[in-house]
């Protein structure tokens, strides 16, 4: 089980604490003892009275949270001992994988249980089914970090290969293992137990901070009925978006999972290169698409695009204003009739900029391709009326009558096919930053 909530927004930073996923004991009098469930980890060396044998604890935690692209800035982990003796503490990267399974100690958890599948043990990493080579564990020598542990107190474990673990973990460079706890192991009576993850309250977390990219893909077209999405990467360097989300209201779903299907390109997206996914979860009439960095699909620090249509206020609209991505949630795109679809002016490209509704049109789709845009007429001087149209000129359906009445726009004008403008004739002009 990950649990989150947001710890700090330093500009384009973001704090996150994440509590473990799986913790264990491992005792060492025995290859059939272990703690899979218990409320403690218990580390060090046990008195006489308890064999004066070693302990040694595996705490991991995931961190599919956070988007593989993001940048580690600080990370620390917090843990309460809860009894025994002040010691000091190493955290080994673990270098096999192992497991927890429903083992549950008594008392002070000295003792352990007897192991159950997939519990880790002196011996197996994942009882009766995957062995350590060798025994006490598998990990990397030297320490990923080192603190004085003491009971009734939080305790806190960092430093710059701490730090390097997780971002390893993270940008996918290393195998996610965990840590191991290796406490005294010389000295008898120095065991402590510290809180594990299955603990009613004091749960041990670990806390990070990270930065993300500069803004990269683009939402470039929407087509609402066709229940599909396309994506551009304006930049110079390819994009995996593998473990990005795609969001419309209550609904997200994962781009490398059986939701989405890629109908042209690949996760990967290279320079200057467009993919058009499908969605069965697009909404056809109003809705939103909201493109995301991580599962955590309501932090406006890991949203990368937004487009609102058809109404206002979707539920991610404020998130997308907070974000700058949108300039208020009150407006929307209108939807597109059936067989077309939205696409973003292609003027914002390079810019990165696309923020409201007047950076899209309705337009017929243009899977995989630019929403190309024609160069602009600048006009020098007014179209009026007598000299160019007899009775009246058509602007989007609204008919400009009177005398004197002129055309002045900043954007160009694009002309029905077989237009004729004489003296005489209706001129019929659409408005259109792009067209296809």
């Amino acid at each position: 089980m990950i649990l989150f909530t947001p710890l700090s927004f330093l500009a384009s930073q973001i704090g996150i604490n994440i509590t473990f996923c799986i913790d264990n004991t491992i005792y060492e009098e025995s290859n059939a003892l272990s703690n899979g469930i218990g409320d403690y980890i218990v580390i060090g060396k046990t008195g006489f009275a308890n064999g004066n044998n070693i302990r040694r604890g595996l705490i991991m935690t995931e961190f599919d949270i956070i988007p593989s692209s993001a940048t580690i800035v600080s990370a620390k982990l917090v843990i309460r001992g809860a009894s025994g003796s002040s010691q000091s503490v190493n955290l080994h990267r673990a270098l096999k994988q192992w497991g927890e399974g429903l083992s549950d100690a008594l008392g002070d958890e000295l003792e352990g249980a007897v192991a159950t599948t997939n519990d880790a043990t002196w011996d197996q990493s994942k009882y009766n089914s995957i062995f350590w080579t060798n025994l006490g564990g598998d990990y990397v020598s030297i320490p990923s970090s080192t603190t004085i542990v003491k009971p009734y107190s939080v305790n806190t474990f960092s430093g710059s290969q701490f730090i390097s673990d997780v971002q390893g973990w993270v940008d996918g460079s290393l195998d996610n293992y965990g840590w191991m706890m290796i406490g005294n192991e010389i000295q008898s009576g120095t065991a402590i137990a510290l809180n594990s993850g299955d603990i009613s309250s004091g749960i041990p977390y670990i806390n990070v901070e990270y930065t993300l990219p500069a803004r990269q893909i683009l939402i470039n077209e929407i087509s609402p009925s066709g229940q599909w999405v396309e994506l551009y990467n304006p930049g110079t360097s390819a994009v995996d978006i593998g473990d990005w989300f795609l969001c419309n209201n209550a609904n997200n779903a994962q781009f490398n999972s059986s939701e989405v299907n890629f109908l042209q390109g690949s996760s990967t997206i290279q320079p200057g290169r467009y993919v058009r996914v499908s969605w069965n979860d697009i909404s056809a009439i109003s809705g939103e698409i909201a493109l995301m960095k991580s599962s955590s699909t309501y932090f406006s620090e890991v949203m990368e695009d937004y487009v609102q249509y058809g109404s206002p206020a979707q539920s991610r609209s404020h998130i997308a204003v907070n974000a700058g991505l949108w300039n208020d949630n009150t407006k929307f795109v209108a939807s597109p009739g059936i067989s077309l679809s939205i696409g973003l002016d292609a003027n914002y490209y390079n810019s990165g900029e696309a923020s409201n509704q007047g950076s899209w049109e309705e337009q017929a789709p243009t899977p995989s391709k630019q929403n190309i845009c024609n160069n602009y007429l600048n006009l020098t001087s007014s179209i009026n009326l007598g000299i160019y149209a007899a009775l009246a000129i058509d602007y989007n359906g609204v008919s400009l009558t009177g005398s004197l009445i002129g055309l002045h726009y900043g954007n160009f004008v694009e002309f029905k096919p077989n237009s004729v403008v004489t003296n005489g004739t209706v001129l019929n002009a659409i408005k259109r930053a792009c067209i296809n």
